[in-house]
């Protein structure tokens, strides 16, 4: 019944059916590498066994090729413009001398087969790869009409490509000393509108090459983790998160441009993970006793106890399983494994406690972040998602975990685990 004159608040109904993730993803990422501070373009492809990291490559398509690494091409300087590409690197700034430009329509364009990222290995014979930058402006400025020279396309592009262009330009003054890190060009003599005379047609045994995005490392996800902590430490790395293998195989650091974008793509590999345990522990527990069964495994990282602050943090594999909780080094894979836990507990020996539950009060964000329709909020250093199994006589085990699903999903996984010991227990006294 409607009252005149009364407002009732409109009605917020739950959507009928709420975004589930979906195994399969792609798209581009930078991945890092520590020990030269550099990062570079990678093609990430998501399944839900595998995560294939791609890096940029040269390759022929066809033609005959003496030489898979290298390529050697002629470029004959025209009246109307140099050799149509710029250069930037030295080794006084311990960097190869690397292409970072090619103009269009220009002579090192038009040979189909230079391309940014390719580093100059030789000019007219000569060696190059541990010259200055000067001194390699000096060789092609010099080299006269007909240029010969030896690349070698780099995967991990240096950073110094993606500075901000500085060329200085075509210069009359050729003792003018040029920038390593900035682009020396070599392309216009004359009116920037010249274009070179088309080169003649290559010949059908003339290689051709293009850049492919080419697998690098695929690593399997099953039983595999993921971490957005510096190694042993507490420290969050921004943006950023790495993806380890059961053998050991690491993706290395992978970088995203905004933290959402991270949020998303760790989001997708965890629940690809989860699946696929879920799916291990089925076939498992189809061979093993009622009361043998496991209720939940997965990967946590164990943080040192305020007795011992100087110990670094680590990873372990952790299990409930029938009446115990085991704590391993690595995953179990045979019936022998199960047998070499690096700790086990009995469940009635312990309690679970949860540190900090980085969840809304909201109770419909609660229920999604539980079911895993929903993604973690974005944490900050020291607001870690941790969780305690208290043993008595004041020992703990502090786990520390990646989202918040993982942690509604092991405080789930322990209660149903005690009240399946508790089932067991009354069924032996009955």
């Amino acid at each position: 019944m409607s009252v005149p004159g009364k407002q009732h608040p409109e009605l917020i109904e739950r959507p009928a059916s709420l975004s589930v993730p979906t195994s399969a993803k792609s798209g581009i990422a930078l991945l890092y590498n520590e020990e030269t501070n550099n990062t570079y373009d990678v093609c990430l492809k998501l399944t839900k066994e595998a995560l294939t990291i791609q890096k940029l490559d040269v390759v022929c398509t066809s033609g005959s090729e003496s030489q898979v690494n290298h390529r050697t091409v002629v470029l004959r300087r025209q009246a109307a413009g140099g050799l149509g590409l710029s250069i930037k690197g030295g080794a006084e700034h311990n960097v190869p001398v690397v292409i970072s430009k090619i103009f269009k329509d220009q002579v090192a364009d038009q040979t189909g087969k230079l391309f940014v990222g390719d580093a100059v290995l030789q000019v007219n014979g000569i060696n190059v790869e541990h010259c200055t930058h000067e001194e390699v402006v000096h060789l092609l400025r010099t080299a006269g009409d007909e240029v010969t020279i030896t690349v070698q396309y780099l995967r991990e592009v240096p950073s110094f490509l993606k500075l901000p262009l500085g060329s200085p330009g075509p210069s009359t003054n050729h003792s003018r000393v040029s920038s390593p890190l900035f682009d020396s060009g070599f392309h216009l003599n004359g009116n920037g509108n010249n274009v070179a005379p088309s080169p003649p047609p290559p010949s059908a045994d003339e290689p051709k090459y293009e850049k492919r995005w080419l697998d690098a490392v695929s690593l399997p996800l099953l039983m595999a983790r993921v971490s957005r902590y510096k190694a042993g430490a507490d420290k969050l790395r921004s943006n950023c998160f790495e993806v380890v293998a059961l053998d050991g195989a690491s993706s290395s650091i992978l970088q995203f441009c905004t933290a959402a974008e991270s949020t998303d793509w760790l989001q997708a590999i965890s629940t690809n993970i989860s699946d696929l345990m879920q799916e291990n522990i089925k076939l498992v527990n189809k061979y093993c006793s009622s009361d043998d069964q496991i209720v939940h495994m997965g990967w946590a990282c164990e943080s040192p106890e305020a007795t011992a602050p100087a110990q670094p943090s680590a990873f372990k594999f952790l299990a409930l399983r029938g009446p115990c909780f085991s704590i391993f080094r690595s995953p179990p894979i045979s019936a022998t494994d199960w047998g070499q836990a690096e700790t086990t507990y009995h469940l009635h020996e312990v309690l679970f406690k949860v540190h900090k539950l980085w969840m809304a009060e909201d109770c419909w964000l609660q229920a999604r972040l539980y079911l895993g329709l929903e993604h973690s909020p974005e944490q900050q250093d020291g607001d870690c998602l941790c969780f305690s199994i208290l043993v008595g006589h004041g020992q703990s085990h502090i786990f520390r975990v990646e989202l918040a699903t993982d942690l509604a999903a092991w405080e789930k996984s322990f209660q149903r685990a005690v009240f399946l010991e508790v089932q067991r227990i009354r069924k032996l006294n009955v």
